[in-house]
């Protein structure tokens, strides 16, 4: 793990990204340490006996400084990027051409920031993924963005986990969570798998010492969820779920303008979820038919999290179902159900009789109403009478949007900023977003709700 220091070194406020000649020059002349980004660059410059360092980057949340300390041993310095970086590196990248600006970034002294030392004998995080299907190229893409390492993945497929591998230049496959287990050492296991063996994937990860981030829903019975709750209590590692929706621009501003109170107390909160009908048109159903609720028993966990974010603890007080389409095997397309929270009442409608995907929320308070598109760009403050003139300029808050997205003070992506938040908790930096028991709290619900379903 990196370990924090104290007194800040102070390096060259400059990074060069080494690709004109003329500018790799200049930056010499000038005194500036050479922190190349590319290993052609880096041998260009060692045939020249310039000074230089190469820097293997991931992404763009790190600004690094290398120091050698004997041949082929550097001890490399880095600190987060102040958050106005982002924006302008947006205003830079879309506004001035590559040919005229380089790649020259210019950043705060480093002893505002928080400063850190990795040395080369110390080893990033050690990412495992079990489930090569199409959800786990967002993992591979988050974890590595957060600057961990993604060493192993398996697949019940063979040649589908070996292909996997190959194709996002991960060192090793395996056929079975077991063989990954006793083939590498991991610090955290992404499981996704299809949710029905949830269960069995994360508990023979946490019996090894293994943390796990789960794709959601965590498991299909409450039952489960607490077996693996308390298996993670015991062995001291940790547990997350995603909730990737929670991290949009859209819902980061709409639960910020909650917590300030813009629409005072809360007193309701719906969600709606159109999905497109063509998922239970289509007569295969793929591995949705063997879920309980078929697709309900996919897309409930969303609008679950969702309302317990906002409104706490949930308890279910009734479902309602509709079919209106010709599907063969999805009993029905149309589901309502009510919910009352520590903060409010909920409702979750779902309908699978839309043309595409999309989420609308309508947050009510006793001042007025947010409504928010969570997987969109649309977010609106309406007053508590809709008549009011003023509500002409509800959409304020979106046109502001913008300018928070450039001053990084809403995520860039939302699944790099739900692992980021994960990857923190299991260093032990700060809290998941939700604890075990607001965990326990959706698989409760999600169960309760899908057991109505075949009451119906």
């Amino acid at each position: 793990m990196p370990l924090t220091i104290d007194n800040p070194v102070k390096p060259s406020h400059v990074v060069y990204d080494l690709i004109f000649p003329l500018q790799t020059l200049l930056a010499y002349l000038k005194g500036a340490s050479m922190h190349v980004l590319n290993l052609r660059d880096y041998k260009l410059l060692r045939i020249f006996g310039l000074k230089s360092t190469y820097v293997p980057l991931g992404t763009d949340t790190e600004l690094f400084r290398c120091r050698f300390d004997k041949p082929n041993t550097f001890t490399m310095v880095y600190a987060s990027r102040p958050s106005w970086h982002k924006g302008t590196d947006l205003l830079i990248n879309y506004i001035i051409p590559r040919y005229l600006r380089g790649s020259m970034l210019w950043y705060r002294s480093l002893n505002e920031l928080n400063i850190k030392i990795l040395s080369v004998g110390q080893t990033s995080m050690k990412i495992g993924i079990v489930g090569c299907g199409f959800v786990a190229n967002y993992h591979v893409k988050a974890w590595r963005s957060v600057g961990a390492e993604v060493l192993a993945v398996a697949d019940v497929i063979e040649d589908r986990a070996r292909d996997f591998a190959h194709r996002h230049n991960i060192p090793y496959s395996f056929r079975s969570v077991e063989d990954m287990l006793n083939g590498v050492k991991l610090d955290v296991l992404s499981i996704c798998t299809p949710p029905q063996a949830h269960k069995e994937v994360a508990l023979e990860a946490v019996k090894r010492g293994v943390s796990v981030f789960v794709e959601k829903p965590l498991v299909l019975r409450y039952s489960d969820a607490v077996e693996i709750v308390n298996e993670v209590r015991s062995r001291g590692v940790k547990l997350g779920v995603t909730a990737n929706l929670l991290f949009t621009p859209t819902m980061v501003k709409a639960r910020d303008l909650v917590e300030r109170g813009v629409v005072g107390e809360l007193k309701r909160v719906d969600v709606v979820v159109y999905a497109p009908e063509d998922v239970i048109l289509n007569p295969e159903g793929g591995w949705l038919k063997s879920l309980p609720g078929g697709v309900f028993g996919e897309v409930l966990p969303h609008p679950i999290y969702l309302l317990q974010s906002l409104i706490g603890k949930l308890d279910l007080i009734s479902v309602s179902t509709a079919r209106i389409s010709r599907s063969v095997w999805q009993k029905y397309d149309e589901l309502h159900a009510l919910l009352k929270g520590e903060r409010g009442l909920g409702r979750i409608i779902v309908s699978y009789n839309a043309k595409h995907f999309d989420i609308y929320m309508i947050i009510e308070g006793d001042k007025g109403y947010i409504l928010v598109n969570p997987v969109g760009k649309i977010i609106a403050k309406l007053n508590s009478n809709w008549k009011y003139t003023k509500n002409i300029l509800s959409f304020r808050y979106y046109a502001m949007l913008w300018l928070d997205y450039i001053l990084g003070r809403v995520p860039r992506d939302q699944f790099t900023e739900n692992i980021k938040i994960f990857k923190n908790h299991v260093e032990g930096d700060s809290p998941y977003i939700f604890n075990y028991d607001d965990i326990l709290n959706q698989v409760k619900v999600y169960e309760e709700i899908l057991s109505s379903l075949e009451q119906h």
